[in-house]
């Protein structure tokens, strides 16, 4: 039976790193026994990642019907998987599986009795996700984020994204609890040869350029104001006093829990405390 990994992220965890490593060595990895697609936008953009699944799905979820270039996500998956059937593995790669607005996990129920699957996560500690996402959000022009940071911590759908154990039986539910691999960020850097492992990929793919994975840098906080002005917000830098971090942990204190002693039990706390 032919493997499938899926990569879902999370988001502000190292995934680009990981996609560029792949996307950069594409040619050569055959001779690895792993076949990563190449993936195009719904603009004809030529993407590291394979987000025109995601990018499918949120049309679907914003509209209620297919996206009018790319199809329904379920074709667009499909694609990927007729090809995938003829290989040893194939790899995809798109955090945006993990946003819990879009039901990327549903995407793959049922699909045991055609591959072999692997799904491999990242996940951060609440209150750094927190601060991380939100500057992405901020820079991104297709979300222009210009909200204060907590009342854009404390919104509905973001309080949902940090919900991991939520995250986590959604997967469950799609493709089993055995085929799942909890990785936790940045705890287990490096970033590639932890993925590696936990896809049961050769160790030897470290041998190719671009193994060291540099993860982005963060812009600073005088762009970030900047841009929030121009998104029509109020230039006011994120931060978490330590009272606040300990609340906001506390608030998934039990999802945490659930997540630990499902898929990394051998842990103490899902996440070490600074």
């Amino acid at each position: 039976m032919p493997r499938l990994i899926l990569h879902i992220g999370i988001m502000k965890t190292g995934s680009s790193a990981l996609q560029r490593f792949f996307a950069r060595n594409r040619a050569v990895l055959p001779a690895f026994g792993l076949h990563y697609p190449k993936a195009t936008a719904a603009d004809g953009r030529p993407l590291e990642k394979h987000a025109d699944i995601v990018e499918a799905l949120q049309s679907e979820v914003a509209t209620g019907s297919p996206h009018p270039r790319l199809g329904p996500a379920r074709d667009v998956l499909e694609r990927y998987l007729s090809r995938a059937e003829r290989r040893r593995t194939t790899l995809l790669s798109a955090e945006g599986l993990a946003v819990h607005r879009y039901p990327g996990a549903q995407l793959f129920e049922g699909l045991q009795q055609r591959f072999d699957i692997r799904v491999v996560v990242f996940l951060r500690r609440q209150d750094e996700w927190a601060l991380s996402t939100y500057r992405e959000h901020v820079m991104r022009p297709d979300i222009a984020e210009s909200r204060p940071f907590r009342d854009w911590v404390e919104a509905p759908e973001i309080q949902a994204q940090m919900d991991y154990d939520g995250l986590l039986t959604a997967w469950m539910r799609a493709v089993g609890e055995e085929n799942i691999r909890v990785l936790r960020y940045p705890h287990e850097l490096p970033l590639l040869p932890s993925f590696l492992k936990a896809a049961d990929l050769p160790r030897a793919l470290l041998s190719l350029p671009f193994h060291t994975a540099r993860v982005k840098e963060s812009v600073t906080d005088t762009v970030l104001l900047d841009q929030l002005v121009a998104n029509g917000g109020v230039p006011q830098k994120p931060d978490l006093s330590q009272e606040e971090r300990d609340q906001l942990l506390d608030t998934f204190q039990r999802s945490n829990y659930l997540a630990k002693n499902r898929f990394r039990p051998e842990l103490g706390p899902l996440f070490a405390m600074d």
